[in-house]
């Protein structure tokens, strides 16, 4: 039996802000919208879910909650994509910069709800496996 798909779904307090957010800044498309007050977005690679749970339950975001990875082609894309979401009006955490302990070159945006969400380009040196 052969999985088919993934999606991660994370409490959102306001849908319309997080689907600007994700559509017009981080440029994601909108897959489906659930009845019940969830929508799911297509990361390329799989989808992330967020969730109206009406119960006040609280996001995952902030400094020690959730970050969200986005890889990118090459530092450039990094780079172009961080100019893009900062001039959409995108919440900066990181500039693009070498990750002191991993070899990823990244950068760091918060969500509406405080989620970090990371641009990344992952550059493991030759020989190693990816």
């Amino acid at each position: 039996m052969k999985l088919v798909g993934s999606v991660v779904f994370l409490p959102a307090a306001d849908l319309e802000r997080t689907r600007q957010f994700y559509t017009q800044v981080m440029g994601l498309r909108l897959a489906m919208v659930q009845s019940g007050g969830a929508e799911i977005y297509d990361t390329g690679y799989g989808f992330w879910g967020f969730c109206s749970y009406r119960d006040s339950r609280p996001s995952l975001g902030g400094a020690q909650g959730v970050c969200l990875s986005l890889n990118c082609r090459d530092r450039e894309e990094v780079d172009a994509r961080w100019r893009e979401a900062l001039a959409k009006g995108a919440e900066p955490i990181a500039p693009p910069a070498e990750h002191p302990r991993f070899p990823v070159y990244s950068c760091f945006l918060a969500d509406p709800d405080g989620y970090r969400v990371e641009l990344q380009v992952v550059e493991m040196p030759e020989g190693d496996p990816a």
